[in-house]
């Protein structure tokens, strides 16, 4: 790897260390980086659980608003049929009272001739009045009892579709609430797992690098004053690509 491909520092601390350091440093900056912008979308999606619970709170206000209209516009529908059934029965009424003028009127003009004829046609008139009468009651009773079935149909299908509605939505809040949860703590777990696993490699690299350099610091300076370091002295040229300086034991060794 070239000089000009590693990762730049990123202010003048890290200026003096060695390259594959930095790079580590790159790395873990990169990491944290990476930690606070997942963190912030864990607080995005924590703020989407909230809009969802206010939109099913919003939902279930709409439900209970339909229902009340529905049942005031029934209410106004069953209070107009009345008043219809109402008006049949003030009609029939009137009806019925011209009617029983008119054969008051022609009783007065037949009492004397037509005794039989009378009789026959006021039970006649009194069976057509009950009759009447009858019909009116059956019809307004018939009227309020559908219309009682109907609404209260009605309003149970809707309370059970409200509260089925409000059953789903509450089983679907929970689940995405669980889930968030679970994924919220796989994040805090990755995310101290992989900050702590980056914070030991830069601890072993620091020591793989700074190991090498003290040794090979000492052998410059005892190859400048003309010594061999102790103990160490033996470095594989190989490895070095150095050849080592030759002491007066060893000459006395190989003599």
């Amino acid at each position: 790897m070239s000089g000009s491909s590693l990762p730049q520092p990123r202010d003048a601390a890290t200026a003096g260390l060695p390259p594959p350091l930095r790079e580590h440093i790159a790395v873990l900056e990169t990491t944290f980086e990476n930690c606070g912008k997942m963190t912030e979308t864990l607080g995005r999606l924590g703020d989407l659980v909230d809009l969802l619970e206010q939109t099913v709170h919003t939902k279930e206000l709409d439900v209970d608003q339909a229902l009340e209209d529905l049942h005031s516009d029934i209410e106004a529908f069953r209070s107009a049929v009345q008043q219809q059934v109402k008006r049949i029965e003030d009609m029939l009424s009137k009806a019925l009272h011209s009617s029983q003028q008119e054969f008051m009127e022609a009783q007065d003009r037949s009492r004397k001739e037509f005794a039989d004829l009378l009789d026959k046609n006021r039970v006649k008139f009194e069976t057509l009045q009950e009759q009447a009468v009858h019909t009116v009651d059956e019809v307004r009773l018939r009227a309020d009892d559908g219309f009682s079935v109907t609404f209260k149909r009605l309003e149970g299908r809707l309370r059970a579709i409200g509260v089925r509605h409000g059953r789903d939505m509450a089983r679907a809040m929970g689940q995405i609430r669980e889930c968030s949860g679970a994924v919220m703590g796989s994040v805090r777990q990755t995310q101290s797992t992989w900050i702590r696993a980056q914070s030991q490699l830069v601890g072993l690299n620091t020591w793989a690098v700074a190991w090498p350099e003290a040794i090979r610091t000492v052998q410059q300076h005892h190859r400048r004053i003309g010594l061999s370091p102790p103990e160490y002295n033996r470095v594989d040229a190989h490895a070095t690509g150095e050849r080592r300086p030759t002491t007066e034991a060893d000459s006395q060794g190989v003599d």
